[in-house]
């Protein structure tokens, strides 16, 4: 029988444990379908909808015509880990260009902070330089995991809607 660790026992071998390889973002390529698909099916399990070959394919497609369109995936040595996508989008209420999330997705979301920084990281990059003020996203509200990881990048909007302001 191992003792279990005590919690600076812990800090301590994490701290002298080789570190994970930083995660990489880069726009999204015929080649990823395939992984694509695998995360895109998590990714509907957790929104609470339903993975079907046609709807996989279909929004594969759009994620290619659509030219506004920005496509992302992130991965650790050579490993693709999580995907994201995003519209601008111009609001009549104030004028001011916005970077709309239609979804975002990393594999083991809650462990893998660093992956889901970076595609944030990267979006902002974008919309800075499309001259955008906000990142907008939405969370479904039944999944806990997804309100509260939003909440930490962003703020809840009265609509609904999480807000982060772009930084340059």
């Amino acid at each position: 029988m191992t003792e279990s660790l005590s919690r600076s026992s812990r800090r301590s071998a994490r701290a002298t444990a080789p570190s994970r390889p930083t995660p990489t973002v880069r726009p999204l390529s015929d080649s990823d379908f395939f992984t694509w698909v695998g995360l895109y099916s998590q990714y509907l399990q957790d929104q609470g909808a339903k993975f079907t070959d046609e709807r996989a394919l279909r929004t594969w497609q759009s994620m290619h015509r659509i030219t506004d369109l920005k496509s992302l995936v992130v991965e650790r040595s050579g490993h693709i880990g999580g995907f994201a996508f995003a519209t601008p989008h111009l609001n009549a209420l104030d004028g001011f260009l916005q970077l709309e999330i239609g979804a975002i997705y990393v594999e083991q979301m809650e462990a893998d902070g660093a992956s889901l920084e970076a595609l944030f990281e990267s979006l902002n990059d974008h919309a800075a330089s499309i001259g955008a003020s906000r990142l907008l996203w939405r969370a479904p509200s039944a999944n806990g995991l997804y309100t509260r990881i939003s909440r930490s990048f962003g703020t809840l909007t009265e609509d609904g809607t999480f807000a982060m302001p772009v930084h340059n």
